[in-house]
């Protein structure tokens, strides 16, 4: 039924603390989450973003190799404001899939079914509404597969035309 109505039925059933996004042709660092988690936890964030890097078929080797994360290389923000305004330096906010949430801050956050493109964008808008503290950390943990024959690679023009005008309706409604 798309990956909207699937993401919403999973996160009626997440039971831990944490919520992370893993789309099914990307990987992980081997060291995201748990770099990620303690940072949340240091900093008393309510979100960390981390950085990402494109690949083609396979990750390649030197993407696996371990890392030591500094807290100083971290940005920390606490004006969500920011994300309306300015482009920041590390990370793209607008993807679920390069994030870790408090699960507790964003619980009653859903994707809109109305949207088959950009509905990380507006899922990611109202988390910025609720969040308080963000963190940013530098290092590229999300490995984002280039794939010409995905839906983002293989876009259907008149589904994303619909999806645009439902995306600026959606926020016209939300944010007005």
């Amino acid at each position: 039924q798309g990956v909207t109505k699937t993401r919403n039925t999973l996160l009626n059933m997440v039971k831990g603390p944490y919520l992370s996004f893993l789309d099914a042709d990307d990987a992980y660092h081997p060291q995201m989450l748990e770099v990620l988690m303690n940072t949340m936890v240091s900093a008393n964030a309510d979100v960390v973003e981390c950085g990402m890097r494109r690949f083609g078929d396979t990750v390649p080797g030197e993407f696996l190799q371990p890392i030591e994360s500094s807290q100083n290389e971290i940005q920390v923000l606490e004006n969500m404001n920011i994300f309306l305004t300015h482009k920041t330096s590390v990370g793209a906010w607008i993807p679920t899939w390069n994030k870790l949430y408090d699960f507790d801050k964003v619980k009653t956050i859903r994707f809109s079914e109305e949207l088959c493109h950009e509905d990380d964008y507006f899922y990611n808008s109202l988390v910025h509404t609720v969040i308080k503290k963000k963190v940013l950390v530098p290092y590229p943990f999300y490995f984002y597969r280039h794939n010409s024959s995905s839906l983002c690679g293989n876009v259907n023009w008149k589904r994303y035309q619909t999806s645009g005008i439902n995306r600026i309706k959606l926020s016209y409604d939300y944010f007005i």
